[in-house]
């Protein structure tokens, strides 16, 4: 690494208002591309940005940048620093902390990976290992403010490339380099959280770009995959793939910190974030929504994210009202409290949930089970064959239950409500931990289906209620703190129906499967007169 006196090019920040005044960020790879884009804005914004790029051999175009820089007043740094080297990234932290004593953030623009003679471990090293070595140096060497942020840049294709999301056989290697990276220094972010005293908090959050226009690794797969660059381009938002300069504005826009931990801005595809979400899915509570966010990937798969909380442990009913349950004679009354929070008050419609009714038959199978073998230690649900719901339950219902040997039948005085098929368990020989209860799992899935139709075909006016869903495979639980990731893939659509799938997962684990959902639509408008006419059987 050649010394700061030889690299630095700087000149003095503008006065005035900015919102990233007086912050100082890395930024890896500023010399081109996104880099250079995401540091001028950067710049533009307030922010002094040192931007290291690891060949002396582009100095004249880094000095370009920096150029730029200065013609709007903006502090950009640029001096010669492989990061994949540990020399290197010693002297590099060794400058930050000589020159600034911390720094807000380190924001890791990714390199491309399909440079010529690059193979699958150049990827791995540069853009996995390297990343987490950077970060580990900057922890070592106290260079990091206590509420600091860590910025990744991966691609729409390396955050998705352990799903259904096929990859272009050339940009795989790349991809899983870019994943590992995502996924190493989650996890050691989290770890320094875990261990950090009070009030030193290390935020992580990542703006992932679906196939950036003008960069030079869109250029070469336009060039090998035109059809598949095609479609890509087509399921853009507004059918064309995202600039450089979008990129920019989204890392200079996450910069400022307004993000939760782990939040992912994405750039290219349309997408709902946290505070659009009240209004796609407006049936729901705060209480009962179960997305967060959802990404529209193509016209059959999205992806929807969901920060597990205590409140998703409770329990649906007491103790005393599911024993009276279990003694065969008695029945569950629907009350106000039941039904509370599921819609909000504006679509004036108190039903118990259909998600609750299936906690309580899960949870009546499962001590019947205890009941009969003595010996299976706390019960884990593993597998549902099938749920159906027939006529939705409302306050001042008495609901019965009955069980035979895989179905248990949730009555409306004469008339089945719900069924619950197949219900399997499996022993759990640890004390049962706080963990998101199946049904809001079951829950999440179908809201994140119903919220990717609705936004995928561009309407407002109706409502998703699901009918089946099934079979389900529960592979672990998910517990407070976890971010859900629920893949869903429309399968079908006819006469205002549609049908699909949802895979759960947590950082690419999969821990349940729902197969199956059915959903009917019906217009906000007639909602109430098409519960009246399911259940007129009842009169």
């Amino acid at each position: 690494m050649t010394t700061p006196e030889q690299q630095i090019q700087s000149v003095q920040v503008e006065s005035g208002e900015k919102p990233l005044a007086g912050k100082v960020f890395l930024l890896t790879g500023a010399s081109r591309g996104i880099g250079a884009a995401a540091a001028l804005e950067l710049c533009r914004k307030g922010a002094t940005v040192i931007g290291p790029h690891r060949d002396p051999g582009k100095n004249s175009r880094a000095s370009e940048v920096v150029d730029k820089a200065a013609q709007f007043g903006g502090k950009l740094i640029s001096l010669v620093a492989d990061v994949t080297k540990a020399e290197d990234r010693k002297c590099l932290m060794h400058y930050v902390k000589e020159n600034f004593g911390s720094i807000d953030g380190i924001i890791l623009n990714h390199a491309g990976g399909l440079e010529k003679g690059a193979d699958e471990k150049y990827s791995l090293n540069v853009n996995g290992y390297a990343k987490l070595a950077l970060f580990e140096e900057a922890q070592k060497s106290g260079t990091l403010k206590d509420q600091a942020l860590i910025l990744d840049i991966p691609s729409m294709w390396s955050k998705f490339c352990f799903t259904g999301v096929k990859q272009m056989d050339v940009y795989e290697p790349v991809a899983k380099g870019k994943k590992l990276g995502e996924k190493l220094l989650r996890e050691a972010i989290r770890l320094y959280n875990d261990q950090a005293e009070e009030g030193c908090h290390i935020k992580f959050g990542m703006v992932c770009g679906q196939g950036v226009a003008e960069t030079i690794t869109m250029r070469l797969l336009d060039r090998i995959y035109p059809q598949e660059v095609a479609e890509i381009k087509k399921a853009a938002h507004n059918g064309k793939l995202p600039e450089i300069t979008e990129m920019a504005l989204a890392v200079a826009d996450m910069a400022k910190g307004n993000f939760r931990d782990e939040e992912v801005t994405f750039v290219g595809s349309p997408q709902i974030k946290d505070n659009e979400m009240p209004t796609a899915l407006p049936m729901y509570s705060p209480q009962t929504r179960y997305v967060d966010s959802l990404l529209k990937f193509d016209d059959t798969r999205s992806f929807g994210f969901y920060r597990i909380s205590d409140k998703d442990t409770l329990r649906h009913f007491s103790y005393f009202e599911l024993m009276s349950l279990t003694l065969g004679t008695g029945s569950l009354s629907v009350t106000e409290q039941h039904t509370e929070g599921h819609f909000v008050p504006e679509f004036g419609l108190s039903i118990l949930p259909g998600h609750k009714i299936v906690a309580a038959a899960v949870d009546l199978a499962s001590v019947h089970l205890e009941d009969n073998d003595p010996d299976f230690i706390i019960p884990r649900l593993k597998r549902i064959q099938g749920i159906e719901f027939k006529i939705p339950a409302l306050p001042g219902d008495n609901l019965s239950f009955t069980q035979t040997t895989d179905r248990l039948s949730v009555n409306i005085g004469d008339m089945e409500a719900t069924t619950v098929s197949g219900v399997e368990f499996e022993p759990r020989n640890l004390e049962d931990p706080k963990n998101m209860t199946p049904d809001r799992l079951i829950e999440a899935g179908a809201q994140t289906l119903g919220v990717a139709y609705i936004h995928s075909r561009g309407i407002d006016d109706v409502l998703p209620l699901f009918s089946r869903v099934g079979p389900l495979e529960y592979h672990r639980e998910v517990f407070p703190g976890e971010l859900l990731e629920m893949e869903a893939v429309l399968r079908g659509e006819s006469n205002k129906q549609f049908q699909g799938d949802v895979i759960f997962r947590v950082d690419d684990e999969v821990v349940a499967k729902a197969f199956g959902y059915a959903c009917q639509l019906r217009a906000r408008t007639s909602i109430e007169r098409g519960i009246r006419m399911m259940r007129r059987g009842l009169k």
